[in-house]
C-alpha cells in the first residue's frame, strides 16, 4: 500500500502520531501495530488509527467539490476531464483538488467504537428480528462473537489471514481492504462451522417473560417464532401509533384505540373515535334544543332547526307596522298583545305615511306640469 485517503478528523495525543483533516491524502503507507498504519503526511513520519483512513489505489478518479490541500510528497495530479492519480515521480508541489465522494453515508450511520483502540465500525441498527447474543439461554462462547459489533456472528465470514470470524455487515461497513484483526490483505470466505455451532444453541424469544412468551427453540426457528408469537409487540394497524402485543391487536382496534371506527347513532356514518365529539356539532340528524329556549316539545333535527325558527313563539320578530315606522322587536307569542295596545299608535303612523306620500304626489304633480308648461314653450318659439 502507498497511499491512503483520511475519512475522519484525528487530533494527536502521543508525540508519534500524526493529526488527520479530513481529505488529507497519506503516502508511504504500511501497516503498525494492531488497528495502526505507519505514514508520512506533509513530509512528517508517524502513526495514525487505520479505521479512520481509506486505501486510494493508483488510477483512482477523485470526485470534484470541496477543496483541499495537497502537500510535499504526493504525486502530481494532472486534470483533464476528471483528475485523476498521475504515474508521474512525486514532486514538491501545493495544489487544489476536488475532494472525494461526499459523506453523506458515514453521516446516516450510527458510529459504534469497536474493541481494538481506534477502530470505528459503521453500523445502522439492527431488526428486531435480528437473532442477538441476550437471546441465548447460556453464555455465548467468545469464538462465536464479532469483535467488530460485539454481538453474535450474524451472516459470518472467516478471514483467510487469521481465521478471525466477522458478520458480513461488518464487514462491509467498516469498508476496509485490511483485516482488521491482522492488517494484512483482506480475503474472506464463508464460515460454516460457526453457523453450525450458532444453530446448535438454544434461544429464548425477545418476549420471553414470566407471564408472557416461554418459547424457546434453535436460531433458525426464531424468524418463523415470530411470525405467530402473540406477544410480539406491533404497531397499531389503524395508525394511532401505540405499540401493543399482537394477541391484543383485536381488542385495541375494536375498543381502545382512538383511530378506530364507530357509527354515529343518528346520521349512521362511520366516524373516527376521536372526532366523535366534533361530529356531534355538526350532524346534521342529531336532536338539538332550540336556540331559543321555547316551551315546544317536539323534536328538533339540527337540519329543521331554520324551518322552526320560522314559527318559534320565542324568536324575536318585527312589528307589522314596520314599514310605518313601528321599530320595536317583540318575541313572536307577544305579537298579538303589541298590535292590541299600540292600536292608537299605528293609526297615526299610518297616517302620516299617508300623508308624507300626499304630498310627495303633489309635489310630483307639480313638477310634471311645469316640464309639460316648458315643453310647449320651447315648441312655440320653434314655429
Amino acid at each position: 500500500m502507498s497511499m491512503v485517503e483520511v475519512l475522519y478528523d484525528f487530533d494527536t495525543k502521543q508525540p508519534d502520531e500524526l493529526s488527520l483533516h479530513v481529505g488529507n491524502l497519506i503516502v508511504n503507507c504500511e501497516p503498525a501495530e494492531d488497528g495502526w498504519m505507519r505514514g508520512e503526511l506533509n513530509g512528517k513520519k508517524g502513526i495514525f488509527p487505520r479505521s479512520f483512513v481509506k486505501i486510494v489505489p493508483q488510477g483512482t478518479t477523485i470526485a470534484s467539490g470541496a477543496v483541499f490541500d495537497v502537500e510535499m510528497g504526493l504525486p502530481e495530479f494532472t486534470f483533464n476531464s476528471s483528475p485523476k492519480l498521475s504515474s508521474k515521480p512525486f514532486k514538491k508541489a501545493k495544489r487544489r483538488v476536488g475532494s472525494l465522494p461526499s459523506q453523506a453515508t458515514y453521516k446516516s450511520a450510527i458510529a459504534k467504537p469497536w474493541k481494538q483502540p481506534g477502530i470505528v465500525c459503521l453500523e445502522t441498527a439492527p431488526a428486531s428480528e435480528k437473532v442477538t447474543k441476550e437471546l441465548f439461554t447460556s453464555p455465548l462462547p467468545n469464538h462465536l462473537e464479532c469483535e467488530i459489533c460485539l454481538d453474535v456472528l450474524n451472516n459470518p465470514l472467516i478471514t483467510g489471514c487469521c481465521g478471525q470470524s466477522y458478520c458480513k455487515d461488518c464487514i462491509d461497513r467498516v469498508m476496509t481492504m485490511l483485516c482488521p484483526h491482522c492488517c494484512r490483505n483482506l480475503e474472506t470466505f464463508p464460515d460454516k462451522k460457526s453457523v453450525r455451532l450458532i444453530n446448535e444453541l438454544e434461544i429464548k424469544c425477545r418476549y420471553y417473560a414470566e407471564n408472557k412468551c416461554q418459547w424457546k427453540g434453535s436460531p433458525p426457528a426464531f424468524t418463523h417464532h415470530l411470525k405467530v408469537c402473540e406477544f410480539k409487540l406491533i404497531v397499531c394497524p389503524l395508525g394511532c401509533g401505540k405499540q401493543i402485543e399482537k394477541k391484543s391487536v383485536t381488542a385495541h382496534t375494536s375498543k381502545d384505540c382512538k383511530l378506530r371506527k364507530i357509527t354515529c347513532e343518528h346520521c349512521h356514518k362511520q366516524i373516527s373515535y376521536h372526532n366523535m365529539t366534533l361530529h356531534k356539532t355538526i350532524c346534521s340528524e342529531m336532536p338539538i334544543s332550540c336556540v331559543n329556549q321555547c316551551s315546544s316539545t317536539e323534536v328538533i333535527l339540527r337540519k329543521d332547526m331554520d324551518a322552526h325558527l320560522n314559527t318559534c313563539p320565542s324568536q324575536l320578530v318585527t312589528c307589522e307596522y314596520f314599514e310605518f315606522g313601528c321599530n320595536q322587536k317583540m318575541k313572536r307569542q307577544d305579537l298579538q298583545h303589541h298590535s292590541s295596545t299600540s292600536m292608537e299608535q299605528h293609526l297615526f303612523l299610518v297616517a302620516e305615511s299617508a300623508k308624507r306620500e300626499r304630498d310627495a304626489r303633489i309635489a310630483l304633480e307639480q313638477d310634471v306640469r311645469q316640464e309639460i308648461a316648458l315643453l310647449k314653450a320651447i315648441i312655440a318659439s320653434k314655429r
